[in-house]
């Protein structure tokens, strides 16, 4: 019988606990062993011996030294973002460790800055199917959701204006570059405008300025909410910073507060039409695809590389580019205007996430891999 032991409780995202719970669900019925530690309250790890060690971005890697397990134990840490805000972890030591990347650009990432510190794969996120009773796509409460937080840039502005005026123009460039060029990653932009440095220092520099991540997709969020209303289509708004919006677009706007992770599943169950943005993943997934699909929504989002490889637009979902927002608000119209056509692309999308994308999928993937390279890994 094999091992697993999953660790959670060190993170402010209250959906990494969600994820935990999911695919535990998958390594067992696959037939594993799996115990879960709460770091936050559990205080006692039953065994020594584990064949596995899992946790979402890089927790147990973070405390890996201080587990009293056996020293050869192979760590898996599933990242969810990129790696550049995690190199203390991904640099942790641990001998035996695999860390997974939710896009392949942040595969690339790792094998140029990292690597001689671990194996890098490539599992996606997964998706989950709420546990309440299914709602048919015509008896939804909400025609379009959109969920996810509105940052301000205005403090890291602030920052800027104290510092060199050379550096804030260097960061506005990168800014711009990482904004209106989609093929562009935050990594790629940053080495762009700074491609004198070396490695070492230009892997600091990317970290520094990650913050450029959370100003565009703040900035694109409002981009495509602004079209929304341009093109008068309601949307409710689960998540916190859209104050402003409520107040000034309250017949189009309609914000709610942030929701828990299993509210967030009955919320994709009740849903005709979720919105999706994806941050700067040029090349990678986001569950909040997979899971409105899996619980019957159309899902609109950005495209990336890795999802036109995987759906079909117009068939499984909808993709949208952040260059033609018209675009996606004529074809939502169209979606809620034409409800045989909008059950047919939910069910068919659907399917395919049944068949691929839930976090029982990505426990098979790993498990795969860690059974025809567990070996290799260790030696």
């Amino acid at each position: 019988m094999r091992y697993i032991l999953i660790l959670k409780g060190m993170s402010e995202y209250e959906v990494l606990d969600g994820f935990v719970d999911a695919i535990c669900v998958g390594f067992k019925k696959l037939g594993y062993m799996v115990e879960i530690f709460d770091v936050k309250k559990d205080r006692i790890i039953r065994r020594q011996h584990y064949d596995m060690i899992f946790s979402f971005n890089g927790i147990a890697a973070a405390i890996f030294h201080h587990i009293p397990v056996d020293s050869d134990t192979l760590l898996w840490s599933f990242l969810v973002d990129h790696p550049y805000y995690l190199s203390d972890r991904v640099e942790s030591g641990v001998k035996n460790h695999i860390v997974s990347c939710v896009d392949l650009e942040h595969v690339d990432y790792m094998n140029r800055f990292h690597p001689d510190c671990v194996t890098s794969y490539f599992v996606p996120h997964g998706g989950e199917t709420s546990k309440g009773t299914y709602i048919p796509y015509d008896e939804r409460k909400y025609d379009v959701v959109f969920m996810g937080t509105l940052k301000s840039e205005k403090e890291y502005f602030e920052i800027l204006e104290k510092g060199p005026m050379e550096v804030k123009s260097i960061v506005c460039q990168i800014i711009d570059d990482a904004e209106h060029r989609d093929d562009f990653s935050l990594a790629e932009a940053v080495q762009l405008r700074i491609s004198h440095l070396e490695d070492k220092e230009l892997k600091y520099a990317i970290a520094e300025l990650s913050f450029i991540d959370t100003i565009i997709r703040s900035r694109n969020r409002k981009k495509i909410i602004d079209k929304l209303i341009e093109h008068d289509i309601k949307v409710h708004i689960f998540g916190n910073g859209w104050e402003e919006y409520s107040k000034k677009y309250s017949d189009k706007v309609i914000v709610h507060e942030s929701v828990s992770y299993n509210e967030m599943l009955n919320l994709n169950m009740n849903s005709k039409i979720v919105l999706n943005n994806m941050p700067l993943f040029r090349n990678g997934s986001h569950e909040r695809v997979f899971t409105a699909m899996l619980n019957g929504a159309v899902c609109v989002t950005e495209e990336s590389k890795y999802l036109k490889t995987q759906f079909v637009d117009d068939d499984d979902l909808v993709f949208f580019r952040m260059d033609d927002l018209d675009s996606m608000c004529s074809r939502i119209k169209e979606i809620l205007n034409d409800s045989s056509k909008a059950i047919s692309i939910a069910e068919r999308g659907k399917e395919k996430a049944l068949k691929s994308h839930t976090w029982e999928s990505r426990a098979k993937s790993i498990l795969d891999f860690f059974e025809e390279n567990c070996k290799t890994v260790k030696n």
